[in-house]
């Protein structure tokens, strides 16, 4: 199921406590995911936790508009009815996933194939509960892959690698074909060398429980 937010106001005339992130597919440019902006495979009411004076969701959404990427897609699984209104007023598009219970992978595939729908060649996918990362770093991964032409540019973080990360259409493929239960960390891992990695320590900080969003607080 989708539905597209339409009538809405510019960006720039939009105050930023009525701005935020999620899933971002972009016309002939990247995308965003809650995997990245593809709400996990469990209950997400940690993305109506309040930060900067609006609900987690509302504020990454807001980072994702702001990048200048390209138009911005939610993908919304659990709790949908209550997640879906902290986005009022915003210009994206929201997809709803009927089947998140099986697993992350499912919302990759639903985000993605609405990028594909618009006529997307490439894709950002991110979480919703990563706050601390800024809106410009998304423009960093759109300008490293067209720098050095990788189809794959993930971020690298506490020893491992993953979201956000660009995708560009020669990868989309091997994300339709992962497996429910499995995220975009696979295919990332797939391109071996052929997938640049940009440091991005913010985004070891997702807040998945009570305790990760008081530590936030301190």
């Amino acid at each position: 199921m989708t539905r597209t937010r339409k009538n809405v106001p510019p960006l720039a005339n939009q105050p930023l406590a009525n701005q935020p992130l999620a899933n971002q597919p972009l016309a002939n440019q990247p995308k965003v995911s809650r995997e990245s902006c593809v709400p996990p495979p469990e209950p997400s009411l940690d993305l109506l936790v309040p930060y900067q004076g609006m609900p987690m969701l509302r504020w990454c959404a807001l980072q994702a508009l702001q990048s200048g990427c390209g138009p911005v897609t939610v993908v919304l699984g659990a709790n949908a009815d209550l997640v879906e209104p902290v986005l009022d007023g915003l210009p994206l598009e929201i997809v709803g996933n009927p089947d998140w219970k099986q697993g992350m992978g499912t919302s990759i595939h639903a985000g993605l194939r609405a990028a594909i729908a618009a006529g997307c060649e490439r894709a950002i996918l991110t979480l919703g509960d990563l706050p601390l990362v800024p809106s410009e770093y998304y423009q960093t991964l759109l300008a490293t892959q067209q720098r050095i032409g990788v189809p794959v540019v993930a971020s690298s973080y506490a020893d491992t690698v993953g979201v956000p990360a660009l995708f560009g259409a020669h990868a989309f493929e091997a994300l339709l074909a992962l497996p429910a239960r499995r995220g975009c960390k696979a295919v990332i891992l797939l391109y071996g060398a052929n997938a640049a990695h940009v440091p991005c320590p913010e985004a070891s900080a997702d807040i998945d429980t009570p305790e990760d969003y008081q530590r936030h607080l301190k």
